[in-house]
């Protein structure tokens, strides 16, 4: 269960693979939501990341520079590893983040949760289920990048069919999460249909660790708000005593995320040569 007490957390960034600005920018939002970074170490084994002092000093990490002894070892990987195992016999941190796009850090993950710390990922859509599913929490840097990318209005051909992907990919996820609500209504329902917003919130959170309103598009992670913009043609929300309840809307539990409707191409008009007077 998702505990949702301030953290004190160690913030540790495998810069070899995790070095996007843009995704610093949303990891550091979503982090302080979540609580503070006591320790930030970003690390390197590339002689680039020699060179962003300036950046690193700015985010308020620590950079560690790793020498790489042997081709096809992961050095990076090895002293991540390493260190934050070390950071274990400090009480005063609670919490880990892992910002990393590479899987293999699961086996740390499970190492870390044994020693009862919260663990939080964060990277990139494709990483795997497995390293996602492992953490108390991940933080789909990627997801949440492409929902703000969508508000964005641009002209731009190539802008524009990106955009449409973005927003089909949200559109396909929306119909995943409404299967997955419907679900958890189902086995935690009333006898009048309805359900604790608030306990499907937290039973959400443990089934799909990664979900965020923000992922579809949200200006924030509150879920009383997303569900009711968004969400409204499925899900029916009562109040009772200052809190609110949820029930699959009658007639909308096999039906699919609304999609949203493209421009309508306008044909395209021949071109008339002109005639020579």
């Amino acid at each position: 269960m998702r505990n949702t007490e301030m953290k004190r957390i160690a913030l540790l960034v495998d810069f070899d693979n995790f070095n996007e600005d843009h995704y610093f920018e949303i990891l550091f939002e979503e982090l302080d939501e979540i609580g503070d970074v006591i320790i930030g170490r970003v690390y390197f084994s590339n002689e680039e990341g020699k060179r962003l002092a300036n950046k690193f000093k700015d985010l308020e990490l620590d950079p560690i520079y790793q020498l790489r002894f042997s081709t096809g070892k992961n050095a990076v990987d090895i002293r991540m590893s390493i260190e934050a195992i070390e950071l274990l016999s400090k009480d005063y941190i609670n919490a880990f983040c892992l910002a990393t796009h590479d899987s293999d850090f699961t086996p740390l993950v499970k190492k870390l949760k044994e020693n009862n710390r919260f663990v939080i990922g964060a990277g990139r859509d494709n990483v795997s289920r497995h390293f996602k599913s492992a953490c108390d929490q991940f933080i789909n840097v990627e997801q949440i990048f492409n929902a703000k990318k969508t508000k964005v209005v641009k002209k731009n051909v190539g802008i524009k069919k990106e955009i449409d992907e973005i927003t089909k990919n949200i559109d396909q996820r929306l119909t995943e999460l409404i299967t997955l609500v419907n679900g958890i209504i189902d086995q935690n329902k009333e006898s009048d249909g309805y359900m604790y917003l608030s306990r499907l919130s937290i039973l959400l959170s443990v089934k799909d660790k990664e979900f965020n309103p923000k992922n579809y598009g949200a200006s924030n992670k509150r879920i009383l708000p997303f569900f009711q913009k968004h969400l409204s043609n499925y899900f029916d929300l009562i109040e009772e005593k200052n809190v609110w309840k949820i029930a699959i809307k009658p007639g909308a539990k096999a039906a699919a995320a609304p999609v949203v409707k493209k421009p309508r191409k306008t044909p395209r008009k021949t071109r008339k040569t002109s005639k020579s007077k």
